[in-house]
């Protein structure tokens, strides 16, 4: 059974999660490959190059900033001169669609790479529930983070630390929590 208190969780869960946790890409990360993949699909006419993914996730932290908090976005928008002025429409299409599925689009990792490929072990059922309970604390605390007002770079580092937090922040009891037996 996982001991809310101590935080401890029982073996085998403590190892596989983690394993887990170790091999989880930052949440930055996601957000980059998301970029990447849509920026492949939209964007003929430029390479994508690190300087142009940086501004780029800076637009979209940007974006879904404005987008979650509803606030202003800024319009400092540096990615315009690497990209052809015929192609600015598209990038505005990526930036929105990136910001505004954030949270769906890590929830949607986050299942991918928890959920899949778990080894049979005594309790797998509870340690599965436990799992759910705190993947959706984590995806509503990214919410709430993204409901903050913050710019584009703020918002960067703030999801910095907020994935820095994320192991610890699994083990913390969170209001209406339920004991879950192994």
């Amino acid at each position: 059974m996982f001991d809310e208190r101590s935080k401890q969780l029982p073996e085998p869960w403590s190892a596989i999660f983690t394993e887990r946790l170790a091999a989880q890409s930052p949440l930055l990360a996601v957000i980059r490959e998301q970029i990447a993949v849509e920026f492949g699909m939209l964007i003929f006419e430029a390479e994508l190059t690190e300087q142009l993914r940086d501004e780029l996730l800076v637009a979209v932290l940007d974006r879904a900033a404005a987008y979650f908090a509803s606030a202003q976005a800024q319009h400092d928008e540096p990615w315009r001169e690497r990209v052809p002025q015929a192609q600015h429409e598209r990038v505005e299409l990526l930036i929105e669609s990136v910001g505004v599925r954030l949270p769906s689009a890590y929830d949607d990792y986050l299942q991918r790479h928890w959920m899949t490929r778990l080894p049979e072990m005594e309790g797998k059922t509870n340690y599965v529930a436990w799992l759910e309970t705190r993947l959706s604390w984590h995806v509503s605390a990214l919410q709430a983070l993204l409901e903050q007002s913050h710019d584009g770079n703020t918002l960067g580092q703030a999801l910095a630390d907020f994935q820095h937090d994320w192991g610890e922040q699994a083990l913390v009891p969170q209001k209406g929590a339920v004991d879950v037996g192994a």
